[in-house]
């Protein structure tokens, strides 16, 4: 399949997905639910993965479950990208984040993100070439754009 793939929990952002991409053919594939093998195990190796906006909601083991996760669907010579909050690192954007993001989310799931642990938890699943490709300074804090490759072996 040449196609888009995709998985999110929540059913009504599954269903915004589906009507925003419609027209396209052939038609993405979209389930509600937790990216797992057993999950997205019909679906075919994928040559590119996007995470976006996930990472920084869940605790330290589930980041790392949902990194490894990709790793193994991922197809050899595959890419991952990760769109999230990342390292905050001036003192201003820390305490955006602080006053929005851990207020919402909490700090146990936020803090690592925050720390700058995004690329350790990548290179811990298996990834390489890891690179911090873009980041955007928005009102709740800085959002990373990190770019991790698959070896071919």
């Amino acid at each position: 399949m040449d196609g888009l793939l995709g998985i999110d929990p929540d059913e009504a952002a599954t269903r915004i997905a589906r009507a925003k991409t419609a027209q396209l053919v052939p038609a993405p594939e979209f389930l509600v639910g937790f990216l797992s093998a057993s999950t997205v195990a019909h679906w075919p190796a994928p040559a590119k993965i996007a995470i976006c906006l996930v990472l920084h909601q869940v605790g330290l083991t589930e980041k790392a479950r949902l990194l490894r996760e990709a790793w193994h669907k991922l197809a050899p010579g595959g890419e991952l990208y990760v769109a999230d909050y990342g390292e905050q690192r001036s003192r201003f954007m820390r305490l955006l984040f602080r006053l929005t993001v851990q207020q919402l989310d909490g700090v146990h799931d936020t803090q690592p993100n925050a720390d700058g642990m995004l690329p350790v938890l990548m290179r811990e699943a298996g990834f390489g070439d890891i690179r911090e490709i873009e980041t955007f300074r928005t009102p709740t804090g800085t959002i990373a754009i990190l770019r991790a490759g698959k070896s071919d072996a």
